[in-house]
């Protein structure tokens, strides 16, 4: 078996060799993935409406004030205001450190953090040394390109609200007499809460951000272009062991996609785009290919041409669930329910990383579950390679006798 893997590969490489038309097929299919540059299927309708299911922190640590002797807690009645209408965002109450870390992981698009002495320094305009009360924000910009436009626009509104609230609380507190003479404009701004926001892993320019998710399409492309101009058959007098065929061929569309994935990651470099590290975001980008290659070719090596129909039909859903442009949850539920289960969303994490700042427990998980998806169709085909094989050349024949295929 081993000797007939290795025969069909170098038959493979002298065919390349010896047909200059054949060089320049090659170069084509190596080279049009990389030239590939928007695809705009529209997955879902009016996304910005289904913002509830995204899922933003919001920590309360007010402790509250006492002014002219009436209690206040402005902390709070923006908890209870945000947790009477989860149609803007899915709110989660957590803690500090729990509202940080979610952020940080990608469990929570956003966090807003209200400090312990928020009431204390928005009413702090009736003393002589007022204070202006703050919120801390905190974004990923790493985890989506849209989402963070989505939780600036509601941090503003936010503000607003607020600033709103404490305005109606200064003239209750000066129709009451409480102010003791003390201008509420006393060195405060006509804003008195403003937000602290911090970025984790800032992406600078949108094409950076959108970036993993066209890089990692191109390379699926790739492979369809691939298993679509060349035979995953062997034509030959001599008769080879199914996992023979298998094998010996997939050496030439592995190289193949080495080519393909290093065209692109140049490209890319070349278009100046945010990277942590041009040499790791090249490896990961050839891991991807290789992934995506074994995929695409067992499919075919398989089924035939049913094969390459199930590769396209694969690439479609991965362009709705992926998360490469609007969050997963925005989806409908059924391709949210979809997602973890098809490769892509996890090349696309792994880019994500590579681009904005690794964080490493994520990147080797996507790298790992990435691993998952190639690994059992090539064991898959292994087994099942011989029992299929027979039906997929007599279907080819019949779509080739047809005159159409």
């Amino acid at each position: 078996m081993l000797k007939g893997i290795n025969e069909i590969f170098r038959n493979d490489i002298k065919s390349i060799i010896r047909n200059p038309v054949v060089i320049i097929a090659l170069i084509i299919i190596i080279c049009l993935p990389s030239l590939y540059s928007l695809v705009n299927i529209s997955a879902v309708w009016n996304p910005y409406n289904e913002t509830g299911n995204m899922k933003v922190a919001i920590v309360d640590n007010d402790l509250g004030y006492t002014a002219g002797g009436v209690d206040y807690n402005f902390g709070k009645n923006l908890s209870d205001e945000l947790a009477a209408n989860n149609t803007d965002f899915n709110w989660q109450f957590v803690d500090e450190n729990t509202a940080r870390y979610g952020v940080n992981t990608g469990a929570y698009y956003a966090a807003f953090i209200i400090p312990s002495n928020f009431t204390e320094n928005l009413l702090s305009f009736e003393t002589v040394n007022p204070r202006q009360a703050q919120i801390s924000y905190i974004v990923n910009d790493k985890l989506n390109p849209i989402a963070p436009r989505l939780t600036n626009v509601t941090a503003d509104t936010l503000l607003s609200n607020i600033n709103s609230a404490v305005d109606q609380a200064k003239i209750n507190l000066t129709s009451g007499g409480n102010l003791n003479g003390i201008s509420f404009t006393n060195g405060q701004s006509n804003n008195p809460v403003y937000l602290n926001s911090t970025v984790i892993d800032p992406v600078y320019n949108y094409g950076s951000a959108i970036a993993p998710f066209y890089i990692s399409l191109s390379l699926f492309i790739g492979c369809i272009v691939a298993i679509a101009m060349l035979s995953t058959r062997v034509r030959s007098n001599k008769k080879y062991h199914h996992v023979s065929v298998y094998l010996g061929r997939m050496g030439l569309f592995l190289i193949i996609s080495v080519f393909q994935a290093l065209v692109i990651a140049l490209g890319v470099l070349n278009l100046h785009i945010q990277v942590t590290s041009p040499y790791l975001f090249t490896l990961t980008a050839l891991y991807i290919g290789l992934c995506f290659m074994v995929i695409a070719y067992s499919l075919t090596s398989i089924f035939g041409n049913m094969g390459k129909a199930l590769v396209i039909i694969l690439l479609v859903l991965q362009i709705m669930t992926t998360g490469g442009t609007f969050p997963v949850n925005l989806l409908p539920s059924t391709f949210q329910n979809l997602a973890p289960y098809l490769p892509m969303g996890y090349a696309i994490g792994a880019l994500r990383e590579v681009m904005a700042g690794v964080l490493w427990n994520s990147y080797w998980y996507n790298i790992l579950v990435l691993a998952i998806f190639p690994t059992v169709i090539f064991v898959l085909t292994i087994l099942i390679k011989e029992r299929f094989s027979k039906p997929a050349e007599w279907t080819e024949e019949k779509l080739k006798k047809s005159g159409l295929f």
